[in-house]
């Protein structure tokens, strides 16, 4: 596990700030890592392949869920109590919490509780886990996979057989794991399904499909949640994992002797039997969210600006369900959740987003700047329609971000020197597209995931570099230097010393930053399951102290699946996913956010995230608080578990006693392949098709019973500039497919085919190579729909400033904790400590067919099945994207964007990736964080620029992340944009 950025209470491992990624701990069994904290006190969280979580960092509110609390920097691994088989982490954005969610779906929260986010109906701290309710230039682009399912054919990610299409980017997809009968969800890549892509150009995209011929290679990150075979046959692990790893797809081109590698993947999530989400956690700044397995959403914790999404601001101690737009039902169908500070989104799983809580910057997205608490749509352009086709999202400090189905990267709220990279600094209350910037097209493309702090972004493209954008002035773009920039950079190698001088073969991210102070902190986590980051390091989250521009190893674990950064101001904090389940942590532990059972302040070796038995272990995945001091935790068992600080209730424990270990939420590169072309299959049902040769498979959510089948016949690879023909259609037979976590889904290489693995609801990427190019798909798993209600989406769960929301399996939202603004999309401002569903824009019904959703600080996103997204709580900066800058309490629909297969809530601002690859952002845009070429916030959806990615918007996007001022946005073919 790798960290960069502030770590000043050494949630990186070592005391500083870092502008180029270093090895967080010695820990090399991460599956996932989150970072939390506000200010300059962050702490990390690093879930273990045994489902144990470490810690590091801050622990003065218990955040590190090791028994005690501690204002000093925690350096040394910290072991999260009382918790284990965890499956996800996160820390608090703005907050001193952790929330983990464990294998059997419950949430444990830990740290600071004042305003109820820990989620036990209390408000006292915790300082060991409760459980909240009762205690380079290359790219490979798959296109289209071909789902499959034994469940059903109504996936998570739509109808079994072919998703997405030409202008698809499969990066984000999920699938239902197996409920012992052998059914279960899957897909599969085939080389003719992707293209291979050399995105620098001058004028145009080139790109050529492979074809039946050529060869793609594949790998799991983390076999434990989904797996793939030679054949690109992605399926759930069948081991109860239920969470999300990255499947790797390789391709290597040889053009007369010369051999170009073109990469890509797809991150996989993996969802339970007739479930609809991949359970999983968000750390907000006081508030944790959590997406159940169904589809909702829950939440606890702060909840002044209606972060909860219940309608009011009453903070909550306790689980509360996130209710739907109208306030009177709840948010359903999610598949994806996100928090930034005070604000939150939600993944539907029809591809739009919903936004809540705090919206001043406009990072609700929906055109307004108007606290939201209920969910309200995100909008894109001018404010008249919903953002679509996101595939992935992410939550800034106070803004937010979407990947699109076509790999671009979209941005609204803050952006404040450029962070959303719309190419200026100001905010934006819709979702713009994201520039391309030094990535060689007019909007970044290719994109598969994306992050952002307060002022900074990072984007991973589907080739595993990495671009940035926004405040840089301790070096967290990663670019070797400290300039600005409102327009995406590509980050340099750094440590890692690639023969291409930049940063390569990533499959994850993340970014962390607390208030305007600027102190931002980047993470990576590479192929070789190492963590590298960079920019400020003060209290040691990149595992040293000090601030470094280029990338630097985090610590000496080489078994990383996962990372997460957290913190606030200078205080960021780090944990690291290893593949055992456990987590370790590094940064600022002021509030015990590393889980280590301390509450130091710098952490600069990693630390043992552990309850008060044991290590932590089953974790599958990890987050850290935006803005705030805590972290959350999903264990394989489905339960959450969270560290830290805990004033606001954003353990979900119930209380406001921090906790410094973990407690259970509610008690005890240019050149890329395009993959477009593929199905869903339930059986030998096509549930789906996608043959849009203008879209790339990114994000998928599958039952269980299904599969996904990638049409290798199809992939193409494109050039940018060649004197050569430009496009190709790579040999199938040169196609390699593998799945980044085989324990949620496996991918039969021969056929393209992915299947769940039963009963792991989670997400994992599929990795499309051949030759010099790859792609990747984010699968998530869902459980079947053979019972009602019906499966929609993989569990999942996302923390916001002081509030937290979920999504279960049916694609209801729910949410809990602080709901000042409407976070809790309950149609009202009153916060409340255990979960409420999610209610609809018209408060009378509950927010349905959810596939994903994320949390910002104070507002929430929601992406609906049918590619909208739904935002609502605060909006003062448009990211809740409905065309304005008033709060909504409900869900509003995200004008601007359609098609959307991912979505990302950052701070203030929101983004949405559509089925075209390419991203939407709105809201707050204080540093180009909307990546938009310029600062001006937004309050409907608008393409983000290309920036540096080589075209004139991001394409190719399957993932994005947004902070307060910076976002990233992963490419289809591994890379990062920012």
């Amino acid at each position: 596990m790798y960290g960069w950025g502030y770590s000043g209470y050494g949630p990186l491992g070592q005391t500083g700030y870092f502008t180029s990624p270093i090895k967080v701990s010695n820990i090399n069994t991460a599956v996932g890592v989150a970072l939390g904290g506000t200010d300059n006190t962050q702490f990390t969280y690093i879930l273990k392949k045994d489902g144990t979580v470490s810690s590091l960092g801050y622990n003065y509110y218990g955040q590190l869920g090791n028994g005690t609390t501690s204002g000093s920097a925690t350096v040394e691994l910290q072991g999260v109590q009382n918790v284990k088989d965890i499956v996800q982490v996160s820390g608090s954005q703005n907050g001193y919490f952790g929330a983990f969610v464990k294998k059997d779906g419950t949430v444990w929260t830990v740290g600071y509780n004042q305003y109820g986010q820990l989620g036990n109906g209390t408000a006292d701290n915790k300082s060991v886990p409760i459980q909240a309710g009762t205690q380079g230039s290359n790219v490979l682009i798959v296109h289209e996979v071909t789902l499959a399912s034994s469940i059903d054919d109504d996936t998570p990610m739509g109808k079994t057989g072919t998703y997405g299409g030409n202008n698809t980017v499969v990066s984000n997809i999920t699938l239902r794991g197996d409920n012992g009968e052998n059914k279960y969800d899957a897909f599969n890549i085939s080389s003719t399904s992707v293209a291979r892509k050399f995105n620098l150009n001058l004028g145009v995209d080139e790109e050529k499909r492979l074809t039946s011929s050529d060869r793609l290679t594949f790998k799991s990150m983390n076999p434990e949640i989904a797996t793939v075979d030679s054949a690109g046959n992605v399926r759930p692990a069948h081991k109860g994992n239920y969470g999300s790893t990255v499947i790797l797809v390789e391709y290597n081109y040889n053009d007369l002797g010369v051999v170009n590698k073109f990469k890509g993947m797809i991150r996989v999530k993996v969802a339970p039997y007739m479930g609809v989400a991949s359970p999983m956690v968000e750390a907000g700044g006081g508030y944790t969210i959590a997406l159940k397995y169904d589809g909702t959403v829950w939440a606890w914790g702060y909840n002044k600006d209606g972060e909860l999404g219940q309608g009011n601001t009453t903070s909550v101690y306790s689980p509360v369900q996130v209710k739907s737009s109208d306030g009177s039902s709840y948010l359903t169908d999610i598949i994806e959740i996100a928090a930034g500070a005070y604000h939150n989104l939600a993944l539907a799983k029809d591809g739009t987003v919903w936004s809540w809580g705090y919206n001043n910057k406009g990072e609700l997205g929906n055109g307004t700047a108007a606290n939201s608490s209920l969910p309200v749509k995100v909008k894109i352009g001018d404010g008249s329609v919903d953002l679509t086709g996101v595939v992935s999202i992410a939550a800034g400090y106070y803004n937010s971000f979407a990947v699109r189905k076509d790999g671009t990267v979209w941005s609204w709220g803050y952006n404040n020197y450029g962070s959303l990279g719309l190419g200026d600094g100001a905010n934006r209350t819709t979702a713009q597209q994201v520039l391309g910037g030094a990535s060689g097209s007019q909007y970044l493309t290719d994109i598969v995931e994306v992050k952002a702090a307060t002022m900074h972004t990072l984007a991973l493209k589907a080739n595993g570099t990495v671009y940035a954008w926004g405040y840089n002035y301790y070096g967290q773009l990663g670019g070797n230097g400290t300039t600005n920039s409102n327009r995406p950079v590509q980050a340099v190698t750094g440590a890692q010393k690639s023969a291409s001088g930049y940063f390569e073969k990533v499959v994850d991210i993340d970014v962390s930053s607390g208030n305007d102070n600027g102190y931002g902190t980047s993470i990576a986590l590479t192929e070789s399951k190492e963590v590298y980051g960079w920019g400020y390091s003060g209290y040691g989250p990149l595992g040293q102290t000090g601030y470094f521009t280029s990338p630097i190893k985090v610590s000496n674990i080489n078994t990383a699946v996962g990372a997460a950064l957290g913190g606030t101001d200078n205080t960021q904090f780090t944990y690291i996913l290893k593949e055992d389940g456990t987590i370790s942590s590094l940064g600022y532990n002021y509030y015990g956010q590393l889980g280590n059972g301390k509450t130091d302040s710098t952490n600069t070796t990693a630390q043992v995230v552990q309850n008060s038995e044991n290590l932590i272990n089953g974790i599958l995945q990890v987050t850290g608080s935006q803005n705030g001091y805590h972290g959350a935790f999903v264990k394989k068992d489905g339960t959450v578990w969270t560290v830290g600080y805990n004033g606001n209730g954003q353990l979900g424990n119930g209380s406001q006693d921090n906790k410094s270990r973990p407690i259970q939420v509610g008690g005890g590169g240019s050149n890329a392949m395009h993959i477009s072309y593929g199905k869903i299959m339930h059986g030998t049902t096509v549930i789906e098709e996608f043959d849009n040769p203008n879209n790339i498979i990114s994000n998928i959510t599958i039952a269980e019973d299904d599969t996904f089948v990638i049409d290798k016949s199809k992939i193409t690879a494109k050039q940018s500039f060649s004197l050569l023909p430009d496009t190709d259609t790579l040999s199938a037979n040169d196609v390699k497919i593998t799945s980044f976590n085989t324990k949620i889904a496996t991918v039969d290489n021969n056929t393209g085919v992915v299947t769940p693995v039963k009963g792991m609801y989670g997400t994992t990427i599929i990795l499309v190579k051949s030759g010099a190019v790859q792609s990747l798909i984010r699968i998530k798993i869902k459980p079947s729909e053979t019972d009602e209600p019906k499966s929609v989406a993989s569990p999942m769960v996302s923390a916001g400033s002081a509030h937290t929301i979920a999504l279960r399996y049916d694609g209801t939202v729910w949410a809990w904790g602080y709901n000042k603004n409407g976070e809790l999309g309950q149609g009202n401002t009153t916060s409340v400590y255990s979960p409420v569903q999610v209610k609809s824009s018209d408060g009378s019904s509950y927010l349905t067919d959810i596939i994903e959703i994320a949390a910002g600080a104070y507002h929430n996103l929601a992406l609906a099945k049918d590619g909208t997204v739904w935002s609502w709580g605060y909006n003062y900066h448009g990211q809740l994207g409905n065309g304005t800058t008033a709060n909504s309490s409900l869900p509003v629909k995200v004008i601007g964007v359609s098609d959307v297969v991912s979505i990302a809530a950052g701070y203030y601002n929101s983004f949405a990736v559509r089925k075209d690859g390419t991203v939407w952002s709105w809201g707050y845009n204080n540093y180009g964080s909307l990546g938009l070429g310029d600062g001006t916030s937004r309050t409907t959806a608008q393409q983000v620029l290309g920036g540096a990615s080589g075209s004139q918007y991001l394409t190719d996007i399957v993932e994005v992340k947004a902070a307060t001022m910076h976002t990233l946005a992963l490419k289809a073919n591994g890379t990062v944009y920012a």
